[in-house]
Order: structure tokens, then sequence, then C-alpha cells
């Protein structure tokens, strides 16, 4: 269903009409929202006229609250999710970090909220491409360390300190190499930043790939420099594609890395980046094996879609069983099967 990603009355309002007929059409038991925006659709659905809801409703939160510059931007966004927990039957969190934003900032009660992890599957990233196939394509020679990110090119991933921190260790570590793939109203600046420090030898922009398994197979070390972050998918299959990983110290991040299978950093400190990719890269290639082995078996573990489907499942029998007993979305759960 199309939703338009600003606020906007006219479309907003239609979203939420057409959102009513499909649950009216399909006689749904649960409505599951998505993101901020989605969830304000679904209440907005909710409260138009002449239907009372018999549905529980679930809203799920993937970005912390605080994400952004303005502090009145802030406010609004923390306000908005607030009431939107508030009215939704349950809110799903993808982090412990958000889980305790939920109920510190939102003021929503801790048995109204639950933190699903997100979920990929491992054996997509089990056996990989040779690396030698993207380092070819691009022209990376065989001995060189490739460092890499993968991320939307916007100013909350930091993409800007990585390249800060490719200064600082280019005389260090000369035979490192860095590719920064994806696209985003950032490339531009982000390019001219590239030749502005001289660097344009060593760092290259592939764009957009729909498929980056050829990238991860090709890659010493990951790297996500983020100022903000829910819990990253981009840091999970580099995890599950056996990469040590450098990541900033925010949200739900240091819930996926730690010194045993990669470096914290602090976010937004090109010093502090360059010393985590200085820590591995100075590393024989060994260890960096034995680190990635880590990462993969904490994926493997703990962070796979079946176990995602699994604890929603649960999260929906649970209300579905309240909702039919009339009990209200915090009654006590369900019996189990086991």
């Amino acid at each position: 269903m199309p939703i338009c990603p600003e606020i906007n009355p006219i479309r907003d309002w239609r979203s939420a009409r057409m959102l009513r007929r499909i649950i009216r059409k399909t006689e749904v038991d649960i409505v599951h929202a998505h993101s901020f925006k989605a969830g304000y659709i679904s209440i907005l659905a909710d409260t138009l006229p002449f239907r009372r809801r018999n549905y529980a409703l679930v809203c799920t939160f993937h970005n912390q609250l605080h994400r952004y510059d303005n502090i009145l931007k802030n406010f609004v966004t923390a306000a908005a999710a607030s009431s939107i927990g508030k009215k939704a039957d349950h809110v799903v969190v993808i982090s412990r970090a958000l889980l305790n934003e939920a109920i510190q900032m939102m003021r929503l009660p801790a048995e109204k909220v639950t933190c699903v992890y997100n979920g990929i599957n491992p054996s997509e990233f089990a056996v990989l491409p040779p690396p030698s196939q993207f380092r070819q394509e691009l022209g990376i020679p065989e001995d060189a360390l490739l460092v890499g990110t993968v991320a939307r090119l916007i100013p909350q991933k930091g993409i800007q300190y990585l390249i800060e921190a490719a200064t600082i260790l280019r005389d260090r570590f000369p035979k490192v190499r860095y590719v920064i793939t994806g696209d985003g109203p950032m490339r531009q600046l982000l390019e001219q930043q590239v030749q502005a420090t001289g660097l344009a030898e060593i760092i290259t922009f592939t764009g957009f790939r729909p498929k980056i398994d050829d990238f991860l197979a090709a890659l010493d070390l990951f790297v996500l420099p983020t100022l903000e972050e829910g819990l990253s998918i981009a840091i999970m299959e580099a995890m599950a594609a056996a990469k040590p990983v450098v990541a900033s110290d925010v949200g739900g991040v240091p819930e996926l890395i730690s010194a045993e299978n990669g470096a914290l950093v602090r976010p937004g400190d090109a010093e502090s980046l360059a010393e985590g990719i200085a820590s591995l890269l100075s590393i024989d290639e060994a260890k960096r094996a034995a680190v990635g082995a880590c990462g993969r078996r904490l994926i493997v573990e703990r962070f796979t879609v079946g176990q995602m489907a699994q604890e929603h499942l649960r999260l929906y029998e649970d209300l579905n069983f309240r909702r039919r007993r009339g009990r209200g979305a915090n009654a006590a759960p369900a019996p189990s099967k086991e």
C-alpha cells in the first residue's frame, strides 16, 4: 500500500481510507505497521468514523528517536512515536537500546514493548564468490587490504568520517584500499571530499549494487561509521560473511559488535575510527579470519530470519488470545503450548 514518507494530510487520509477498506474486506486479526509513518497511518485508519477496532494493532519502530541535528524535529518525532505507541496494542523494537528508549523516553509500560531482533538468512553468505571477482572488476590489487562499507549516502551514516580516517591511515597502511558501496544525496559531496584529500586512487565509489556477496567476499574488513542505528542489517550481513566489523558505538550496534568479532568506536570521531580500523588491519590474516568467524557464529545463533519469524508468531498468538478473551493488550499472556 503506498505511503507518502512526509506528512501530507490529503495523501495520508487516502492511505488511511485504503487501509481501512483492506481491513474491512479481509477481516484481519492483526495489523502490523513498520515505521513511525506506517504507525501514524494505522492510527489514522483506526480513528475513521463508523467502525470500532476489532483487531490488534502492532507497531514496530526501527530507528532511534533522537537522530536529527534539529532539536525541534527530535522533539516532534519523540512525541509522535509516543502517541502512536500508546494507541497501539503492542510495540515491537529491533534492539535493546530501542527498548530502553521506548520505556524511558516514550513512557510506554515495559509489558507493552517487546524486542524482536532483525534477522537475516546466514546461508546466503555461507559460500561467497571468489574474492578476485570483485577486485578484478574494480582494478584493486590482489595484495591490497580492502576496507569497505555499504550504506545509503546520507549524513547519518557518517561516511565522511571514513574518508577522514583513510587520510589518517594513508601513510601507516599504504597498501589499504577502500570501497564505498551505495548511493544517496551525499554522494557528490563525498566524492569531492575524496578528491580534495588526494585519496581518489585508494577510495572507490561503486554506487548501488543489487547484490553485495561479491563485495563482501573481497573485503578484509567491513566498516560502518554510522551516527545513529536501530540494528544494522548491513553489519549483520558482513558478520554472516565472516568479516570483522568496525562500527560506531550507537543504538543497537553494541548488541552485535564486541572485541571478539570486531571493534566499537566513538561516533563522529575520525581518530577513533582510524584506530579501530588499524587495530584489525595490524593483525595477521588468520587472526582476522578468527574474528570474522566469531561474528558469523553470533549471527547463526541469535539473528536469523527464522528466529525473528518465530518471535513475531508468538507475539501474534498472544495478542490474538487476549483479544478473543477480551482481556486487553496488557493482560496476562496466553498459556504456553509446551
